[in-house]
């Protein structure tokens, strides 16, 4: 099942979650690892976090960056937090692409995204 929500059109960054299990998901890990591509702090920029990292990002973006939403089910904390429940946490890819950077080094094949959120 693939969930799509907060489409913005002028987006400054895009976010997918992506599910461990899956060997091609497998892959892309490796090409994201070795690009050393990381996700520190709640920052717009590029990176990715993996099972209990992405838990801790999502956590730390609730407890620091809460106050930009409106709505707290806009939380993109507590979207991630919610997509891991269904995979399984140990399974979940969260992947940040910020329009601002250079992107990540290899393409997200539309079959591999669970789900994906937009944000500006």
């Amino acid at each position: 099942m693939k969930q799509r929500l907060g489409f913005v059109s002028n987006s400054s960054s895009s976010c997918y979650i992506l599910d461990l299990c899956d060997t091609k998901t497998q892959t892309i890990v490796k090409k994201l690892k070795r690009s050393c591509i990381e996700s520190y702090g709640v920052g717009r920029e590029t990176g990715f976090a993996i099972g209990k990292d992405a838990i801790k990002y999502a956590k730390d973006w609730i407890e620091e960056a809460g106050d930009y939403n409106d709505r707290p089910e806009d939380s993109l904390g507590e979207w991630i937090l919610d997509t891991a429940k269904q995979l399984g946490e140990e399974n979940t890819v969260f992947i940040r692409i910020s329009d601002e950077d250079n992107g990540i080094p290899c393409k997200l094949p539309e079959d591999l995204i669970y789900a994906e959120r937009e944000y500006h």
